[in-house]
């Protein structure tokens, strides 16, 4: 997860453990929700992806921490002849998920396999701010489910913003579409 209920519980100033089930629930919950909005996972884990036959390829997950296997496909998606490509024939660039294979590929389509696992060992800093600052919002938010605005002594929340502008540029800037 990208945050924990710990984290949460001091950002908010509680100490008791009556909502540690719902913090829990919550961190799963914003977790999810900042890997869909950035496109990518960028927890620590092993990824399979398919690519048309080219030398250049972006995988989606990144930075990479190691490649597995990188296999080309001669035959056809119906017979596939996958074979290996060995190590001393591409170049990775990990933290631009970017990976250069030395030519002589075939061209077609999904006739690349790479293996690999990528993402960050530990969290970034302003990821896991964002994903304390998300869960604390939707605990304290909870009852107002439905609600576009509400006014409180004097000052008026609008629930229909969920992220600030400050959290966007920084969830923008991990995100998969901004490679």
């Amino acid at each position: 997860m990208l945050t924990e209920k710990s984290k949460v519980k001091n950002y908010l100033g509680i100490s008791d453990i009556l909502n540690d089930a719902l913090f829990d629930d919550l961190c799963a919950g914003i977790s999810r929700f900042i890997t869909d909005f950035i496109d990518r996972d960028i927890e620590k884990g092993t990824t399979t992806e398919y690519f048309d036959g080219r030398e250049t390829v972006i995988v989606k997950n990144y930075p990479i921490i190691s490649v597995t296997s990188i296999r080309h496909n001669v035959g056809t998606q119906a017979e596939p002849n996958w074979y290996m490509i060995d190590p001393i024939n591409y170049v990775v660039y990990k933290f631009e998920g970017k990976i250069v294979i030395a030519g002589g590929l075939v061209r077609g389509l999904q006739n690349i396999e790479i293996v690999y696992e990528a993402g960050y060992l530990v969290i970034p800093e302003d990821i896991e701010m964002v994903a304390t600052q998300l869960v604390a919002k939707m605990f304290e938010t909870r009852k107002a489910q439905g609600k576009l605005k509400e006014a409180l002594g004097g000052a008026q929340i609008d629930w229909k913003n969920e992220l600030t502008i400050e959290q966007k540029n920084i969830l923008s800037s991990y995100s998969s579409l901004s490679m």
